[in-house]
């Protein structure tokens, strides 16, 4: 691996976050592998699962080097990365990027500052661009800018018809939307709605709990578990809705005692988010983890509708003369990022532990594909006794979802005992001294048909 060696010196601190400078340099610019100068990104030290520590000296000696599991949410999509560690055990990272940087724009207009859509993204660690009213929202959203997520929460004041116009424009054109807004009943008819995946029925003066639809969704599990939610204010007047939940949108949780409600609902194309809730009226943390309840579930409401989480091994089945081995994955994959480029036997490596067998090749032998299942061919040396256990992985750089998220190469649900295929055998015998029987003793328990009986 090549190296650069850059003096840097540590010259500010700024709400957690160091400003590095080097030679020639400006604050946030560093020098890439190809020797060109590109802007930095400065944050804390990441998950120890997100990238490895590097050694440095006390000089501050940059190394240049390729992440193949790098997930960070600010930049997910940072792939060759110079790492720059300093003596309170922080990360520069920037480098050859596959996409740009996420881009969200958040509108929360609500009482007393509790702004619980801006603490998740920070607990995230997204940038955003923040506003606090209709008309903010709309020059940020028509004024140029690519925005990746939108994020709206209005307790406070009337959008007019030509805001949520903006919305609507955006979202049918590709846009992510989170929407939650206290005066739908004004706009009952609106376009917006629709494309959200709901329509009005009815809305209501005093909070209503609510809870998941369905608690293993990924909505509840991931980053954080959670699925009750209850209401501990009531700030103002009217405090949400009753919506239907349309054709082809997904009901994700709903009000105590309206079971068909849409308290949560996930929009057909799965870029639209419609919160029939007022987050500033709830303020609990009844799952006793230290983090609000209302939290937990906007992180992971940014969390689904930018899809951060990489792909995982949802189960395997091994076929029954251990010639192959069936991998499914939890959504749909590729071998290149951009959701594009079939899955290769290569994208995959095995191994095996214990028993009598091994493996001819860590690579499958022959791969077919069916949706979201990749049967894989298994090479195979000797006779399994059943004792061995198969572990199936993607390989570093091998498989992605469409958004680009990499799956790891340390997966669970990936392993498979292999069937027993070593024949039982005579082990010994013993003659008894009259030579009226001999008692035969076999390798292993045996019977006078197949399956065991």
């Amino acid at each position: 691996m090549k190296k650069y060696f850059i003096i840097f010196l540590l010259t500010s601190f700024f709400k957690g976050f160091t400003t590095l400078t080097a030679a020639g340099l400006n604050s946030n610019q560093i020098i890439n592998n190809a020797g060109q100068v590109v802007q930095v990104d400065v944050t804390e030290k990441p998950n120890q699962s997100m990238v490895e520590k590097l050694p440095v000296n006390n000089m501050g000696e940059v190394e240049h080097s390729t992440l193949s599991n790098f997930n960070h949410p600010v930049d997910r999509t940072v792939k060759d990365v110079i790492k720059v560690v300093n003596n309170s055990n922080q990360y520069a990272l920037t480098g050859s990027r596959q996409g740009s940087t996420i881009n969200i724009l958040l509108m929360e207009e609500v009482p007393g500052s509790i702004y619980h859509y801006k603490t998740a993204l920070d607990n995230l660690s997204l940038s955003y661009t923040f506003v606090t009213s209709w008309s903010s929202l709309n020059t940020s959203l028509t004024g140029g800018t690519s925005w990746d997520l939108v994020i709206v929460n209005s307790y406070a004041n009337y959008p007019s018809s030509s805001h949520l116009t903006a919305l609507n424009s955006y979202l049918t054109n590709g846009g992510k939307l989170i929407f939650a807004d206290w005066a739908v009943y004004n706009f009952t008819s609106h376009a917006l709605f629709s494309s959200l995946g709901v329509s009005y029925s009815s809305d209501f003066t005093t909070p209503k709990n609510f809870s998941a639809v369905s608690s293993s969704h990924a909505l509840f599990t991931n980053p954080n578990t959670v699925s009750d939610f209850n209401y501990d204010q009531n700030q103002y007047h009217r405090d949400g809705e009753i919506m239907n939940v349309l054709s082809g949108a997904t009901q994700l949780a709903a009000f105590d005692g309206y079971s068909s409600s849409g308290a949560i609902v996930l929009n057909s194309a799965k870029t639209g988010i419609f919160n029939a809730f007022q987050s500033v009226n709830f303020n609990r943390d009844d799952d006793s983890d230290g983090k609000l309840d209302m939290i937990e579930l906007l992180e992971n409401e940014i969390a689904l509708i930018l899809d951060l989480t990489p792909p995982t091994i949802s189960s395997v089945a091994l076929a029954s003369n251990n010639s192959t081995i069936a991998v499914t994955f939890s959504e749909a994959v590729y071998n290149a990022t951009g959701g594009s480029g079939a899955l290769e036997a290569a994208d995959f490596a095995f191994s095996i532990s214990g028993g009598t067998a091994s493996l001819s090749s860590a690579t499958p032998t022959s791969i077919s594909a069916s949706g979201n299942v990749y049967t894989l061919g298994i090479g195979i040396s000797g006779t399994p006794n059943g004792a061995e256990t198969l572990t199936v992985n993607p390989v570093d750089n091998g498989v992605y979802d469409a958004a680009g998220n990499e799956a790891s190469t340390s997966q669970s649900n990936n392993t498979a005992t292999l069937n027993d295929k070593l024949p039982a055998t005579i082990t010994g015998v013993s003659l008894a001294s009259t030579n009226a029987t001999i008692a035969v003793t076999f390798s292993e328990a045996v019977y006078n048909a197949t399956g065991g009986s």
